[in-house]
């Protein structure tokens, strides 16, 4: 007999059916490499409304009549080809029914996207409370997040939505995923959404006075902290508008300073740092050339 040791891949999801009409929805999105037929697809949990019927190849046909609202059905889907070796394990998923009548709308509206930027070791606060109903926020949402999502550390959610704390670790493009609701009332159907939150770490470039000899050469490293994790790939420039004196250049990987300067004088330039992931920052250097003294004994 063949093997069955490689699942199908079949994913929840949700599909709407309109109340009093013909149906032509179908739940037949089981895949698997190289697999195009030969699945078939089967009710094994929770009831369908009336009036609709789950066929063998995953489609939903005839005129639903039954009350509006979620209906959360198992449908399962097996490979019922043979192979020489093996087929293809079965796969269950959960199909969110949504019936409603034509012009009605159940679904809560909401839509995820890309948080305000934060910034590590601040007080950071943001909402993710846009969700509607018919396009009203009158009702009263609720907000949770979805099991298995989780906010970065040092931050929490409320149910009303709002997001706040002081986020810990530098961390680029989080994900996490909301899901709204209408509180009290099992009519409307959840919502989720899918979040993105940037958070910024800190380093800072000191300011710093240099003391030379003119016509000697010198090097000397810029002093750059970083606070929060592990910085790599940073850059050293000029801030527009800054230039350095004649004679001296700046290693833009390292921030080390080196060269000589003819003549004797104060100089200021200011130097910037940036790096993926972290607030810039700039600070001002002055080189400070004096004259070289003989000393004759």
């Amino acid at each position: 007999n063949p093997v069955k040791d490689i699942p199908l891949e079949y994913a929840d999801q949700r599909i709407t059916v309109t109340k009093d009409a013909a149906s032509s929805a179908t739940v037949a999105t089981a895949v698997a490499p190289g697999k195009t037929d030969g699945i078939t697809y089967e009710l094994v949990g929770g009831s369908l409304p009336a009036g609709l019927t789950l066929n063998a190849d995953g489609t939903l046909t005839g005129t639903p009549t039954g009350e509006s609202g979620l209906y959360q059905i198992q449908v399962k889907a097996t490979d019922t080809t043979t192979r020489y070796a093996y087929n293809f394990a079965p796969a269950t998923a959960t199909i969110s029914l949504i019936l409603q009548a034509e012009g009605e709308s159940l679904a809560v509206e909401y839509t995820g996207g890309a948080l305000t930027t934060a910034i590590c070791g601040d007080e950071y606060t943001a909402s993710v409370a846009t969700a509607t109903v018919n396009s009203t926020s009158e009702v009263r949402m609720v907000y949770e997040l979805k099991e298995g999502s989780t906010l970065p550390e040092g931050l929490t959610m409320n149910s009303n939505g709002q997001i706040a704390g002081r986020p810990e670790v530098p961390v680029q493009g989080h994900k996490f995923t909301v899901v709204a609701s209408v509180a009290g009332n099992d009519t409307w159907i959840p919502t989720e959404a899918e979040f993105t939150l940037d958070i910024t770490g800190r380093m800072f470039l000191n300011s710093r006075t240099i003391n030379i000899y003119k016509q000697l050469d010198f090097e000397r490293q810029l002093d750059l902290f970083v606070a929060d994790g592990d910085l790599t790939g940073m850059t050293f420039a000029l801030k527009q508008g800054s230039t350095l004196p004649e004679g001296v250049a700046l290693d833009a990987a390292t921030g080390k300073l080196s060269g000589k300067i003819a003549e004797p004088g104060t100089y200021k330039f200011t130097v910037t740092v940036t790096a993926a992931g972290y607030t810039q920052t700039e600070a001002e250097i002055t080189i400070v050339v004096h004259e070289y003294k003989y000393v004759n004994e």
